[in-house]
């Protein structure tokens, strides 16, 4: 019998790696990967931007990117509190009550202006 060829063994592994994720993964688990992997797509973009282009109104792009990193990490926060492993005796409604008035203060205080 072959081997299997070079390119089909990443690629069924990455199959099977996602197939996992799907039947262990509950539908909110998914949503708030689905929300860090866009924060840090943003993270790493604006990053990508600030190392081309520059980063003429510093500012700016620090209170950005510290917004991205602090939403990054209240979002993992958040995804280890609602995990099944997760923090003992701290619920899912206490976990999203938590989350909504810290991640508000991390907008305001990433875009707050002197």
């Amino acid at each position: 019998m072959a081997p299997p060829s070079t390119t089909t063994a990443p690629r069924s592994t990455l199959v099977q790696l996602y197939d996992v994720y799907a039947a262990s993964t509950t539908p909110t688990l998914a949503l708030i990967d689905a929300y860090l992997a866009y924060v840090l797509a943003t993270g790493v973009i604006l990053f990508a931007y600030a190392i081309l282009v520059g980063t003429f109104p510093f500012n700016a792009f620090l209170g950005a990117f510290l917004s991205a990193v602090g939403s990054f990490v209240l979002g993992v926060g958040l995804r280890m509190q609602l995990a099944a492993g997760g923090v003992v005796g701290v619920g899912g409604a206490r976990a999203r009550c938590a989350r909504s008035p810290t991640g508000s203060c991390v907008t305001w205080c990433s875009t707050w202006r002197c």
